[in-house]
């Protein structure tokens, strides 16, 4: 039985555990712009690859400092099964616009599509109701498809693009932010 419970403390080893950090796709969402006579018009298209996108990051010792700095905030949560470690969601509070944002979800290879995910995501939700933030947030790619999907499932919906976030020529990644309205 898998359960949730507050994320105190992460370590590189445990993240490694988790196996691959990253995500296969065979379509992403098109993010195209056009200038048009009284403003902009962006538009974000569903897109079936020739040949699938993998994208694969890799964690540092400086990433796990700032992960432990955000765990302090008390907002994360681990989702565990037998005690063990099978994924995480760390989120940072931020103050300024009162919302709680996602900064890391990694489930472990094994347990993705059923329903660790979506069970950390409900904590985190609930957890952010309990604590009155406006909304939940959070950044994905473009080419990150089933990831939005996934989100969008979890009530998430697209509030954000932002066409230059990221320092990669060869995929066209675009940021999108998502947001789950909570207030």
């Amino acid at each position: 039985m898998l359960t949730v419970a507050k994320l105190l403390h992460i370590s590189l080893t445990e993240i490694e555990t988790l196996g691959h950090n990253g995500y296969l796709s065979d379509r992403i969402y098109k993010v195209s712009v056009e200038r048009e006579n009284n403003g902009y018009r962006f538009s974000v298209d569903q897109k079936l690859l020739a040949e699938p996108y993998l994208k694969t990051w890799t964690c540092s010792q400086s990433d796990i400092l700032h992960y432990n700095e955000l765990l302090i905030q008390q907002n994360s949560f681990g989702v565990y099964e037998n005690n063990v470690l099978i994924g995480y969601a760390i989120a940072e509070q931020r103050d300024w616009n009162n919302t709680l944002y996602l900064e890391s979800l990694l489930i472990s290879q094994s347990y993705r599509g059923k329903g660790a995910g979506k069970l950390v995501i409900e904590k985190l939700i609930d957890h952010a109701i309990m604590q009155g933030y406006r909304l939940v947030q959070l950044e994905t790619q473009n080419t990150n498809f089933y990831a939005i999907r996934f989100y969008e499932k979890c009530g998430f919906e697209i509030t954000g693009i932002n066409l230059e976030l990221y320092d990669d020529t060869d995929h066209d990644e675009t940021a999108l932010y998502m947001s789950y309205r909570l207030k």
